[in-house]
């Protein structure tokens, strides 16, 4: 069927999406994003995200990855850390692998 092609879909958890609980925080970011962007960044004032924005998108990009983990059952790298920089595709519990404990 077509959930092959769509493995997050699988599970029996298909009628909520995995970012379903972190709507708010998508639409806080976005917010955030779109004024600095509007009104900063085009201006020519600033070309460095603000912190407030940037706190925002940890806290989006945290609650994903709490419920890829809880669904799928895999570990990120930085979960329990604030570093953006980790290349998941070299941990041993990439995205996809199910924990090997």
């Amino acid at each position: 069927g077509r959930s092959a092609h769509r493995p997050w879909l699988m599970g029996g958890q298909a009628s909520e999406p995995i970012d379903a609980p972190c709507k708010d925080l998508q639409e806080q970011y976005n917010a955030c994003h779109t004024k600095w962007y509007r009104d900063e960044f085009l201006k020519g004032k600033s070309m460095e995200i603000p912190s407030e924005c940037r706190i925002l998108w940890d806290k989006y990009t945290t609650c994903i990855k709490r419920n890829v983990s809880k669904r799928y059952g895999v570990k990120f790298e930085d979960e329990d850390d604030d570093d953006d920089d980790d290349d998941l595709s070299e941990t041993p519990n990439k995205i996809g692998e199910k924990k090997s404990r």
